[in-house]
């Protein structure tokens, strides 16, 4: 037994020892200069794949699912590619930026040499990918830009059954939590060329890291460094405005159209605006597109359906929603209509069934949601409003509306939105008594959001309390 013990204890030693020796082993090949590079490629590898853009209320979009331009086809136009899951795609930005960071991680350890080119080449490549993704498609970041004046809708929606809900305090995710809501905040005019900004994730920080990686692996002074990034820089911006080009010559010939507008040469305003949508044809289906032909015509005494777009567009401005809903659905009904026209008259519509339920009409708000989500289903926004107003309406419909939508809320990226989602079915059904779904349904909206830098003690209360 003894003999035994001795051979236990000297085995245990052994196998310590050389786990020990494993583990620094392996510490020292992670921090010594090659390690440490491939680490830097692999953190840029997450970047490259990781969210580019955020919505405010759908699924963020990641840089494996963005094309670098929508192309001649419609396959990434938004009502194609809003709903999740969304396929990653051979033509993505990601794919160039992960082939530099495959043949990266091979050079480091060939040539540690070429470490800096790499990276060099990495900014250069994702100046360019950043670009792509802010400008090339302005139809996907008009489609942002209409969540977030659906935010605004169901923060109005979520405020009839329970004016204490998370959604009260944040206008959208995209925004720091408890910041003062405003209308004004929501509608501020932006250029589009600025827009995109406001929507951008992961993008910028890939361009910072490559950018630090190309001056620290260089060999020499930092002037000589800070020089080297600065060329890549350049070779990126070059790579940018060519991949870019059209969206620039459309910004050209945009600004002389409206040049032409302002000294009232219509008919020059609108050729301009032709040679425009010859740059990129993509702008036929976007709402810049259709307000400016619109009111063109709208100036001209023309009467088509670019006039009628822009005059119901200016009613739902104005507030008068049935004039402007009856303009723009004659034309949706003529012709089947474009995402821009149903995205509009599916906004009125939602304006529409917002009104309704400000009025405790249910029955007629009811409709109107499902309305709009008929028209633009690519909009959670509309079904969420549908569901939401049958919960005010009819309690004992919560088992229904559980079933149909909560799997659907699995396209709604806002923690907001879902949690208090969740909340209003909980509350739906500690009024009919069912006491133990209620806390199911409060505990997954706790779950939901349970952010403790971002705490909301009075709408958390009556979830706890369950």
């Amino acid at each position: 037994m003894p003999a035994q013990s001795t051979q236990l204890a000297s085995w245990i030693e052994r196998a310590w020892d050389a786990a020990l020796t494993a583990v620094s082993r392996l510490g020292a090949v992670v921090m010594s200069s090659r390690g440490l590079v491939i680490l830097a490629l692999l953190g840029c590898g997450v970047l490259a794949t990781g969210p580019w853009l955020r919505p405010a209320i759908s699924r963020d979009f990641r840089a494996i699912q963005i094309p670098w331009t929508d192309g001649p086809t419609e396959s990434f136009l938004p009502e194609f590619v809003a709903e999740v899951p969304r396929p990653w795609r051979l033509d993505s930005v990601a794919i160039p930026l992960l082939v530099v960071i495959l043949a990266g991680i091979v050079i480091a350890g060939w040539r540690p040499q070429w470490t800096s080119r790499v990276f060099g080449i990495l900014l250069a490549v994702s100046i360019s990918a950043v670009a792509a993704v802010l400008w090339n498609h302005p139809g996907l970041i008009e489609f942002f830009e209409g969540e977030v004046r659906e935010r605004g809708m169901l923060r109005v929606v979520y405020r009839q059954r329970n004016e204490d809900t998370l959604t009260n305090r944040a206008p959208d995710r995209l925004r720091v939590f408890g910041e003062k809501y405003s209308r004004e905040t929501i509608e501020s005019p932006v250029h589009p060329i600025m827009a995109p900004f406001r929507y951008s994730v992961y993008g910028p920080w890939l361009i910072a890291a490559a950018f630090v990686g190309t001056v620290a692996t260089r060999v020499g002074r930092w002037p000589q460094r800070l020089a080297c990034g600065g060329v890549w820089v350049g070779v990126g911006l070059l790579l940018a405005a060519a991949v870019t080009g059209p969206r620039w010559a459309v910004e050209y010939h945009w600004a002389q159209a409206e040049a032409a507008e302002n000294s009232n040469q219509l008919v020059a305003a609108e050729q301009s605006l032709a040679k425009a949508l010859n740059a990129m044809p993509q702008l036929a289906d976007t709402s810049r597109y259709w307000l400016t032909t619109g009111r063109l015509a709208y100036r001209q005494q023309q009467s088509n359906q670019y006039a009628d777009y822009f005059e119901a567009n200016q009613y739902l401005v104005a507030g008068r929603l049935s004039r402007a809903r009856a303009l723009i659905e004659h034309s949706v009904r003529k012709s089947g209509g474009v995402a821009a026209q149903r995205a509009l008259l599916a906004e009125v519509i939602g304006h529409i069934a917002t009104r309704y339920g400000l009025h405790k009409k249910y029955g007629a708000a009811e409709i109107a949601w499902g309305e709009a989500a008929d028209i633009a289903p690519w909009k959670p926004a509309y079904w969420i409003g549908q569901a939401v107003t049958v919960l005010a309406s009819d309690p004992t419909r919560a088992a229904e509306v559980e079933i149909a939508i909560l799997p659907r809320m699995r396209q709604v990226g806002d923690c907001f939105v879902s949690s208090d989602f969740a909340s209003m079915l909980g509350d739906a059904y500690f009024e009919v008594g069912s006491f133990y779904d209620a806390r199911d349904m409060y505990s997954k909206a706790m779950n939901l959001f349970h952010l403790p830098k971002h705490v909301n003690l009075h709408a958390q209360e009556g979830r706890l309390g369950m």
